[in-house]
């Protein structure tokens, strides 16, 4: 946020428009969804207006996130249509569309509508990034649906794995899965009685 002042205050033009996305990410993980919508929708061309690809990648990555922390789903649902949709008449693969849905459906309790778009990507992707992502938000909706189904030890499995040192490569907004399965294993002792080991993983994700 200072180094966005600094640069408004030393420059008539503001923010470069990849910087601007990046930026607008910063403001919807603060919170801030209705300036940050603003801010990406100039990101995501009219017809025929010529951008960058990454800029209009990066503004529809964000526009949903936006959507989706603000608790405007169906608003989320017709971007994701109309996503997928023009992957598809381009004939790119929509992953990015997908992984965004399957994030929707673990957040309306979909687990197992989430872990099957997870292992649609991870069976038909080679690109391994789109993978290790796919498995992350799998592992947690696994875990969430045997905690549902009172399968306590599966679903510690699944969080556990999310937590586990050596699986943890960098992905986009990490610490955020890390956290949902901190959180995972918080309700895991709860639901099964065990409160002093319950405290103990609360402090963990505090």
């Amino acid at each position: 946020a200072a180094a966005r002042e600094t640069i408004h205050r030393l420059s008539d033009t503001g923010l470069p428009a990849f910087d601007g996305m990046i930026y607008a990410h910063v403001r919807v993980l603060r919170g801030d969804y209705t300036e940050a919508l603003e801010k990406l929708e100039a990101g995501i061309p009219k017809e025929n207006e010529p951008t960058s690809p990454v800029v209009h990648f990066l503004a529809f990555s964000g526009k949903m996130l936006a959507l989706l922390f603000s608790g405007r789903l169906g608003d989320l649902v017709q971007l994701l249509r109309a996503g997928r949709e023009n992957a598809e008449k381009n004939g790119n693969e929509p992953w990015l569309f997908h992984f965004r849905e399957a994030w929707l459906r673990t957040a309306i309790l979909d687990f197992d509508g989430a872990l099957q778009l997870c292992d649609g990507i991870v069976s038909r992707s080679a690109d391994a990034y789109w993978c290790r992502q796919s498995q992350t938000l799998g592992r947690i909706a696994t875990g969430y649906a045997a905690l549902e189904q009172g399968q306590y030890d599966g679903a510690s499995r699944s969080f556990s794995q999310v937590l586990d040192a050596k699986e943890r490569t960098k992905l986009f907004l990490h610490w955020y899965w890390r956290m949902s399965a901190q959180l995972g294993m918080t309700n895991v002792a709860l639901a099964s009685g065990e409160f002093r080991k319950a405290r103990i993983e609360a402090d963990r994700f505090l």
